[in-house]
């Protein structure tokens, strides 16, 4: 039921998106090999905290949420791992893993989660995607 109210926000103008990525295609595939290089690099850090894995060490005392923290550096990592030409759904699950990390921590069940992000989106697309609206968005 989520996916199916979430997609409905979804941009349908594939071609339309198509040639926009045609523009930015080099920089764009740049940025994501970047990305994948910095995920893996926060992963070592995420090993060295969480498994103890002694791939780096730093000193220093933090008064972060450990498991918020833990979630955090997860999801950036598996995201880091999606190849976006070949997304493999165990990587999906992975990254549902931290999520459920993330909300046990904050005490949110997942459809109280996906209920205000279907709430959110439909006060922000009352009907469908629509680029103007999109346009005006302001963020949040």
């Amino acid at each position: 039921m989520y996916i199916k109210q979430a997609v409905r926000t979804e941009n349908k103008d594939l071609d339309g998106c198509k040639e926009r990525l045609a523009s930015c295609f080099n920089g764009l595939k740049k940025l994501i090999g970047e990305f994948r290089d910095l995920a893996e690099q926060i992963d070592k850090y995420k090993k060295f905290i969480y498994y103890g894995k002694n791939e780096l060490q730093e000193g220093g005392v933090t008064s972060m949420n450990i498991r918020l923290l833990h979630g955090y550096l997860g999801l950036i990592t598996e995201v880091g791992e999606l190849d976006p030409e070949n997304i493999d759904i165990k990587e999906v699950g992975d990254i549902f893993w931290y999520l459920a990390l993330i909300c046990d921590e904050m005490n949110w069940e997942f459809e109280d989660v996906m209920e205000k992000n279907i709430v959110k989106l439909k006060a922000r697309y009352p009907q469908k995607f629509e680029e103007t609206l999109a346009k005006e968005h302001k963020g949040d």
